[in-house]
């Protein structure tokens, strides 16, 4: 039977874990960029948005491989919209809202994917 709040629960731990990969990715950019590592219960997903939109206003500007730099632009939007539609989704739960969520959250993972295969690429 479908539980649309263990979805939700699921969903948010993916953003968590998400974020935490988009975080380590920009610490290995030839200009580093530093963010809050960690999400805790000190730490909210808003804070996490002002720090990802803050990375990609800095990112633009790195002197770096084109492909890899739009690959992480499009990981932070993915990941600005998938926690833009769960917030969403708290306060109106709707399956496609959560559908959202868990397709950009997949983006993200294919994405970092192929931009730690580039970065693994240039430190050789």
């Amino acid at each position: 039977m479908y539980d649309h709040g263990d979805r939700q629960v699921e969903l948010a731990k993916g953003l968590i874990a998400a974020y935490t990969v988009i975080a380590k990715i920009l610490t290995r950019l030839p200009l580093p960029i530093e963010i809050p590592a960690a999400m805790g219960p000190e730490w909210t997903g808003e804070q996490a948005a002002k720090a990802l939109i803050s990375a990609d206003d800095l990112i633009r500007d790195i002197p770096m491989d084109e492909r890899s730099k739009g690959l992480i632009i499009q990981m932070i939007l993915d990941w600005l919209a998938a926690h833009h539609f769960g917030t969403f989704d708290s306060m109106l739960p709707a399956l496609w809202k959560l559908d959202i969520v868990e397709y950009s959250l997949a983006r993200i993972t294919g994405m970092a994917e192929l931009v730690e295969e580039a970065l693994n690429t240039d430190e050789e």
